[in-house]
């Protein structure tokens, strides 16, 4: 058992370290209801290097969810802690100019879900993604090429 954490860990910091895609920025999505929301830029925080325990961004108002803008559309490991730690959505955009491809991972009838909308992700996200998912240990849902947000 301590072998198999042991692998698992050294495995992750591997797959972390030669990542070359990266979080550009976070985003807060407050609000008092849904029709009623602003993002708000969070200087700083950062769900892909978040060091243990996860902590929700410190901002004025209800947080309804949390958007990062990444270099290229992908999940992190550490991503899954947004759902199960923070209980709630996270949207995933891409920082490069002229991609409107939006990434969304949330919990849905017991299901973990992965959409993605205007797009596909490329083989590299694809690659990506599914090891972040392994690590992760759930099973996960993946939709791609959804118009409707």
């Amino acid at each position: 058992m301590l072998r198999l954490l042991f692998a698992s860990v050294v495995w992750a910091a591997a797959f972390t370290s030669t990542a070359v895609a990266e979080e550009v920025q976070c985003f807060a999505i407050v609000g008092s209801d849904p029709q009623n929301v602003t993002h708000q830029l969070v200087p700083g925080y950062t769900i892909e290097r978040a060091v243990p325990p996860m902590r929700a961004p410190q901002v004025d108002g209800p947080l309804w969810a949390i958007t990062c803008m990444r270099d290229s559309l992908y999940l992190s490991p550490n991503d899954i802690n947004v759902l199960t730690i923070l209980n709630m959505p996270l949207m995933v955009g891409s920082a490069s100019e002229g991609d409107d491809r939006l990434l969304t991972f949330e919990l849905s009838g017991g299901q973990f879900r992965v959409k993605v909308y205007d797009g596909r992700l490329s083989e590299a996200e694809r690659r990506r993604t599914d090891e972040a998912i392994q690590l992760m240990g759930f099973r996960v849902l993946i939709e791609e090429g959804l118009s409707e947000r």
